[in-house]
């Protein structure tokens, strides 16, 4: 669990505590390791598929990235064009690192102008986020 808040006359906290919950098993497998370089990552979800890629083609901390969610219906394989907006965005990305100490809170590029009428504004197929991870994970 991360909590991220910023209390009057205070200064950013964040806070990252793992929550185990009744029935709880602890893996015993080693973690996956992270997809080559050059492939992009596919996950469905219900209706719609999402197709992850990166720009360099290896995300990587201390270097710029673009993130692009390439998305597609899955019975059809249509192109998602109906995005709403949430939060006045049409995504949010949370990227962490492997100890919980950094880590990266950013909204699809190009950002949404004030006035915009949230409402009846849609989005798709590809939503791309900008993300920088601040240092390199412990080893």
């Amino acid at each position: 669990m991360v909590s991220d808040f910023l209390p009057s006359r205070g200064s950013s906290q964040f806070i990252a505590r793992p929550l185990v919950t009744a029935g709880y098993r602890l893996d015993s497998e080693p973690h996956t390791p992270l997809p080559p370089d050059d492939v992009g990552t596919t996950k469905t979800v219900g209706d719609m598929t999402a197709t992850l890629t990166y720009q360099p083609a290896r995300f990587w901390a201390e270097v710029e990235s673009e993130l692009t969610l390439n998305l597609t219906d899955t019975a059809t394989g249509e192109a998602v064009t109906d995005l709403q907006t949430y939060l006045g965005s049409f995504g949010h990305a949370f990227i962490m690192s492997e100890d919980m100490m950094d880590y990266v809170h950013t909204h699809p590029m190009p950002l949404l102008p004030a006035d915009a009428d949230l409402e009846s504004l849609r989005g798709g197929p590809s939503v791309s986020f900008q993300a920088f991870m601040p240092k390199a994970r412990p080893l």
